[in-house]
Parts: structure tokens; sequence; C-alpha cells
């Protein structure tokens, strides 16, 4: 259960998922009110079942650590940019040795700052002229980063389906990368991996109002704050998106505990001379500004549990009202001496591009502190959501949701064979003239997508009956040891084409050319320590590859999760060109495609909001992918 549990539990729907009992739901029936408070209000998901992974070790070997088991593709998570702490990272983790097969989720990396200052130099003749983001004279004084030998934390966020598949990842990365310095001779080094799932407690608060509900809720303390902070804080309730921000941006403070100022009003944005403008945040990323106490287990532990229980803070504050000084019913409470005092961490979020995405924050507290922070956050107007919330937010987004979104990974079979049991038991349920006739419609896999027969990896064998692996992938292996890893290697050659693998990032742009394509994956594997592809196999990757795809009908309709994607031929494209955009039902005749035909699946369908239309995500073979951008040119 999570700290929030008896709250949740009395207005939401509840189901065990992922060794957590969490909302799944509210209630209540309307789903449009939730997407009103993520585009114009604030909503609040408590995501404290994200899980935490602590390593801590030198500079150099956790740089090469996480080069290892991290998408090569950008900036790596060993760039000074985020090794200063200012900064978190959004990536993909992979197993070792297999990039691009062996994709196992996306995380969050967390570097803890460090100790060396971080300025900012503005000059005040144009600070008042342009805003501070596009000032060309501001410019930032980075100090360089510690060396390669400091000791250094780093903390990665992923999802509870596959925490462990991912701790293990990271011990065999561990190994790896301490086997590798014991060849050049270096014993000494030393990297240490944590669980910190118990310890700390995330809410993810987004929208537009967000920031006004966090400055609403939260006092920070007066004591040690810098003037980075002052500048940040006094300018956080004239935000309006938090994608206006760095992205990632990292501010650490501590705050007084929230129920001492209950209950909370919202900050009001401050008056402008545009309207629907906000004043531009003058603040940058820096380490001081990230610069937080909640790092330490120390402080983490001696905050397990509130020193004062709520029947303590409500006498004080019945006193306080039959003092002469609080007549008014709701004034807050003076802080005290012995008061808590809680670090906090504040994360900026962003969920899709900066014009059509949804934008907001992610406050993590210590563990014990849940409530406390709930009640207050909650109390602002703002509304709650659920995991059903969670997802469309990434829908309505435009982004793929973990694991749904992600075919060919184990983690999202596991989902998909829930959910088809559950389907295919609730159509055996229902009488023969109330269900489709999936035989007689030639529906091949109504209840579980069949990517290998989809990409020709294998050959379906009955109509109604799902086709299984023979053996698994890359991507389902158990984890090799760190003296196999390199050795494996020149085993993953053998098992290119056997498995479905996910297509994703700027390797997209290299499949017209199959030497560029393979020129460009030995060039990322090569920033992880890997052996090269020969030419030869660059068929063997794209055949089995599936590229990840955003489908809206031309017209009316809404395609739902498990829709069929089809290829038409030339003629029938030309006829079906002839009736896009037409509102009449009686333009066309339908097409009857043949189920040898389907190209892939939809993962997620539904009617987007945001677009006033039907949207949908899926994935469809790589192959056919080119021959639809070869089409289209035709």
């Amino acid at each position: 259960w999570l700290e929030t549990h008896i709250w949740h539990a009395k207005r939401m729907k509840m189901e065990d998922i992922w060794g957590y009992r969490l909302a799944m739901q509210p209630t209540e029936k309307a789903f449009r009110p939730s997407h009103r408070a993520a585009q114009h209000g604030c909503i609040i998901h408590d995501a404290s079942y994200l899980g935490l992974i602590e390593i801590t070790g030198a500079l150099g070997p956790l740089s090469d650590l996480l080069l290892l088991c991290c998408d090569p593709q950008g900036q790596p998570p060993g760039a000074q940019r985020y090794t200063v702490g200012s900064r978190a990272l959004d990536t993909h983790l992979y197993s070792p040795g297999q990039y691009p097969l062996g994709l196992a989720c996306p995380i969050t990396i967390i570097w803890k700052p460090v100790d060396l200052p971080n300025q900012t130099v503005t000059p005040k003749a144009n600070a008042q002229d342009k805003p501070a983001e596009n000032n060309e004279e501001t410019r930032r004084v980075e100090h360089p980063s510690p060396e390669p030998g400091s000791k250094r934390t780093v903390w990665l966020m992923v999802h509870p389906c596959v925490f462990d598949t991912a701790f293990g990842i990271i011990q065999s990365c561990a190994s790896l990368t301490l086997a590798r310095l014991k060849e050049t001779g270096n014993t000494s080094i030393e990297i240490e991996i944590a669980d910190l799932r118990t310890q700390l407690n995330i809410f993810e608060i987004m929208g537009p109002k967000s920031s006004q509900v966090i400055k609403g809720a939260l006092s920070p303390t007066a004591a040690g704050q810098k003037d980075d902070f002052t500048s940040f804080w006094s300018s956080l309730g004239d935000i309006q998106s938090t994608g206006s921000l760095a992205p990632g941006m990292i501010i650490g403070f501590k705050v007084h505990d929230p129920r001492l100022k209950f209950p909370p009003k919202n900050a009001k944005p401050s008056p402008v001379d545009i309207p629907h403008q906000s004043s531009p945040m003058k603040v940058f990323p820096s380490a001081a500004l990230a610069r937080c106490e909640i790092w330490g287990e120390t402080i983490r532990s001696s905050l397990k549990q509130p020193r004062y229980k709520k029947k303590d803070i409500d006498d004080r504050k019945a006193q306080a009202r039959r003092s002469i000084r609080n007549l008014i019913p709701g004034q807050p409470l003076a802080p005290q001496r012995q008061d808590d005092r809680i670090p906090v961490l504040l994360v900026q979020r962003s969920l899709g591009s900066v014009q059509s995405g949804t934008h907001g924050w992610m406050l993590i507290i210590p563990a014990g502190w849940s409530m406390p922070f709930f009640s207050s956050l909650t109390f602002t107007g703002s509304r709650v959501g659920g995991q059903r919330e969670r997802q469309t937010q990434a829908f309505e987004a435009g982004v793929p949701y973990f694991p749904r979104d992600y075919p060919s990974i184990p983690a999202h079979g596991e989902q998909i064979s829930k959910t088809a049991d559950e389907e295919e038991a609730r159509w055996k349920r229902t009488p023969a003239a109330k269900k489709p006739n999936f035989e007689k419609l030639g529906t091949r896999s109504p209840w579980r997508p069949d990517w290998e027969v989809v990409l020709g990896l294998k050959e379906s064998k009955s109509e109604l009956v799902p086709t299984q692996r023979e053996a698994p992938g890359p991507e389902h292996e158990d984890l090799q040891p760190s003296e196999d890893v390199e050795r494996k290697d020149a085993e993953d050659t053998a098992m290119l084409g056997k498995s479905p693998w996910l297509l994703r990032g700027a390797l997209l742009k290299y499949m017209s050319l199959v030497p560029d394509f393979i020129k460009e994956i030995n060039r990322l594997r090569t920033r992880r320590s890997e052996s090269h592809f020969d030419f030869k196999d660059a068929d063997l990757l794209l055949r089995s590859a599936l590229v990840p795809v955003q489908l809206t009908p031309c017209g009316r309709g809404v395609l739902k999760d498990m829709s069929m994607i089809y290829m038409l031929e030339d003629h029938e494209c030309e006829e079906a060109q002839k009736h896009v955009g037409s509102d009449s039902e009686e333009g066309g005749e339908a097409v009857t495609c043949d189920k040898g035909a389907i190209i892939g699946y939809t993962t997620t369908g539904n009617f987007c909001l945001s677009r006033g239309r039907g949207h949908s995500l899926g994935a469809i073979a790589a192959i056919k992918y080119q021959a639809l951008v070869a089409q289209a040119r035709r």
C-alpha cells in the first residue's frame, strides 16, 4: 500500500498491479474534467510506486556504467550538463551488449549536485528590455565538473513492473565496469547499488496552474536560502506553463510542515502589461539551486515519521484561535524551532512538445510525509488522477506510454496477456448472437498482436490461437554474468531476425539507405564499447524491426486498441484518396483487405480531446514502413 491508500480507496477504483494496490480511476464516470484540469488547471497523481535505484561511486566509473546500459542516442548520461546535478535526463535502458536490441524500459536519471558553485551573470543594462532566456548578453559561467575520481551519487527512476530487470541490468553493467578497470590495474574502485523504494515518495503535479498550487501549498524556510532560489520562488507564481523552463530543471529546498498553514491558498500571478503572458523565469539551472539535503540517508531516516501528529497541530491551532492575536480561523501557525523542516526536490516534467504537450512538476519528498503534503496539495482545488488519467495525459500529448506502447518488450507482453485473457473470457461469456464471429470475419488474432507473423518470422498455424515465440530473443534472455557479456556480443548476430525489436529515435532517419543504417548503429555501439555488426546483418535487423507510428483517420471514426493496420495497393490508394475529406458515407465502397496484408497493430486508440478527432498510437513492420514511404512518393 502507498501512504495515501486510504484516501484513494474512498474515492477511486483500486486494483492490484505491479505489486501495489493502486488507484486506477475515480469512481465518477466522466473523464473530461480530468482532461480539462490537465490542460487548464492542475491534476495530481501519487507516483510513489516508481522505484528508485541509487548508485554511488567515482564519477568516471559511474559514467562508464551508465553509458553501457543507456541509449547512446543524444547526449550521454555522463555529460557535464547532467553530472553537475542541475538537470534530470530522460532516456531508455538497454541490456548490455545488445543495442539496438534489448530495450528494457524508459528511465529518469538524476545526479546529486556537486559542491562547486555555479554563477549566472546578467547585465543590468538590458535586463528589462529582453527576457533573460532570450537576452544575447546573458552569459553563464559554469565551473568545470569535479575530477573523475571524486565520489558521486546518482538516482535512477524506474517503472515498478521492470524494477527487478533494471536492477539486474545495473548490477551486470557494474560488474563489467569493475572488470574492465581491474584489467587496467585499478582495483581500488568501488560501486554501491541501493534500493530506495521505501525511502522516498513522488507526486506528479501537472497542468498550467501547477506552479501556483505548489507555491500556495509549500512554505520554504528562510534560513539557508540563496539568491537564486529567492528569485525562483518569487517568480514561480507567474509561470503559466513549466514548458517555458529548462527541460528537467531541478530545484532543491527545505519547507515547513505543510499542516502549519492548512488550508492553503493558491498563489495568484502578478499583473502584467500584456494579457495571457507571464513574466519570464530569470533563473537558470545550477548546482547551487538543485542542492538539497534529501540526498542524505541520515536526514531521510530522521524524518521517517513526523514529530507532531495531526492532533497536536490541531491543538496548537485551537490554542492560537483562543488567543487575542489570532481570532480569525484558518490563520497559519508560526513555525517553531522544534517543528520539522522537510527537504524536497522539484523536477520539471514535460509530456510532448512545448506548444501542445502537458507540463508540470515532479515533487520528491521523504517517506512518511505523503499525507501531510497530499492533503495540502488536494485542498487547493486540484483534481486527483489515477492510472487512467496518467495514461490519458501521455495519449493526449502524443507520446508513448510505458508499457502499453512499447511492443516487443516483456513488460508489454505481460500486460497484453492479462488484458487478452480478460477480453477472451468476456467474449466467451457473451451469447453468440451478441458478439462478433472472428472466424467468419477472418480475424487472425483477435486478442493478442501477433508481431512475429506480421514481421514474417513465423507462420500463423491457427485462426484464433495466438502465436507464441518458439525461442526467447535477446530481450527475453536472462541477464548474463559480467564475464559473459563480452562473449555475448558474438552471439548477437546469430539472434538477429528471430525476435521483434522496437526501432526508435534518430535511427529512423537512416532506414532508407542500408549502409548508412548499419554505420549509424555501429557508431552507437562503439560508444557503448560493443562490437560492430556486418553489413549483411542490416537485412536481418530491418526484417525484425517494428517502427512506432501515429495514426489519424482521414474522416470520421475512432481507432481502438488492437486495431489492425493494413497496407493498400496503389489502385486502392488512388480510389480512397478521391473520398478523403468527404462527409458522405456513400462516397465509396468498403475495401476488403486480405488478412495477410496486416502490417501492424495499434497499441492505444481513442477519441483525442486535444485534437478533436480520433487518434491512435501503434507499430508497423519497418520494411512495410519503407514500402509506404515509397508508395507515397509515387
